[in-house]
């Protein structure tokens, strides 16, 4: 992934580049500046974009969907910013993003509950512009958010324990 440029993908069977780019059409890439990668168990690329939403791509179709921020609908992408991915060890896809919170991705539905800053409730997320996602080896969820510090995520309840210095 690139700043402004795409992404390109390594075929080390030919020693050669395959650049994807945002172009006209709906089958590519939403925008071309690139924050984060995951591979899902399923080997789907999903590819966030700073200004462009979240992307998700199947190589063996050579497709492209686009998940983008919809002021008018609660259940889609937090923001058109996103920072950070994660596919947990359930295989639930958590997205971080700048300005929207926290977005969990409901496959079924193929939409997203949104988790996000709220200064009356100490048990949600410390700020909205979330830079990393991290999965521990016990299957805790850490979220670290610019401006606000470290949250650690209850996935059953729901709620956020927020790191703080003693």
């Amino acid at each position: 992934g690139t700043h402004r440029g795409g992404v390109n993908l390594y075929m080390p069977n030919t020693g050669k580049f395959m650049l994807y780019r945002q172009q006209p059409d709906k089958n590519s890439l939403s925008y071309n500046d690139v924050k984060a990668f995951c591979e899902d168990k399923n080997g789907f690329i999903w590819i966030g974009t700073d200004g462009g939403g979240l992307n998700l791509f199947d190589k063996q179709a050579n497709n492209f969907t686009h998940f983008k921020y919809n002021p008018a609908n609660n259940n889609s992408l937090g923001s058109n910013e996103v920072i950070a991915i994660l596919e947990d060890n359930e295989g639930e896809l958590w997205v971080g993003t700048w300005g929207g919170g926290l977005c969990h991705y409901n496959a079924a539905a193929k939409n997203f509950s949104r988790y996000r800053h709220s200064g009356k409730d100490t048990t949600s997320i410390s700020s909205d512009y979330v830079q990393i996602i991290l999965e521990d080896s016990k299957q805790n969820t850490w979220v670290a958010t610019y401006f606000a510090g470290l949250n650690l995520f209850d996935k059953k309840t729901k709620r956020f324990k927020r790191i703080t210095k003693s």
